[in-house]
């Protein structure tokens, strides 16, 4: 078990080519599923999530500053970049997900990034008819009450923000991820990994 770790912490460049899953490190805690949110993801080379979450969007695209509609709102996952409409030549047989505005926030469609990630206890809303996450927490007011929807008043785990939906733990992508590492994180200070 221990080789596993190590294995798991320490070689993960020799393995970045490779898909694995988290369901291991699951195991090997033993916590359920549920406890432990986000072992579903399936990880190759996750650069490219922070990344995604360290990215500004829709600031004009450096590459293309002569053309119109030059706002970066397309990531590309195999090239770990935030890309305009005008860079899409080159990345056309990448893995990409568009990036949207809902309230002067960042949120990407669940269908497109479904594919990609775990989305599972993230807290979607429907926008223009399609599901959609937030990427990362939104701000919420000092005056804030749960939603009238939610029966328990239900809060992200990472951030407290409330939540609509009561089975829903995360607010955004962000405080999924965040969760999730610290998890793995307390585990290896637990065993005597640093």
């Amino acid at each position: 078990m221990l080789f596993l770790l190590f294995l798991l912490v320490f070689s993960q460049p020799l393995f970045a080519n490779f898909w694995f899953s988290l369901n291991l490190t699951v195991f090997q805690l033993n916590l359920e599923p549920e406890e432990m949110v986000g072992c579903e993801l399936y990880v190759k080379n996750t650069d490219w999530l922070r990344t995604l979450l360290r990215s500004e969007f829709f600031d004009s695209c450096s590459l293309h500053q002569e053309h119109r509609k030059n706002e970066k709102n397309v990531f590309c996952i195999d090239c770990n970049v935030g890309c305009c409409r005008h860079c899409m030549r080159s990345h056309f047989l990448h893995r990409q997900f568009q990036i949207c505005k809902y309230v002067y926030q960042d949120v990407v469609r669940l269908q497109e990034i479904q594919k990609h990630l775990d989305c599972s206890k993230i807290q979607a809303y429907k926008i223009n008819g399609e599901k959609a996450v937030h990427l990362k927490p939104r701000p919420q007011p000092r005056d804030a009450r749960p939603s009238t929807k939610a029966k328990f008043g239900a809060s992200c785990e990472a951030c407290a923000r409330y939540l609509q939906d009561v089975p829903n733990r995360f607010c955004s992508i962000a405080c999924k991820v965040t969760n999730f590492r610290l998890v793995i994180s307390f585990y290896f200070l637990l065993s005597g990994f640093s």
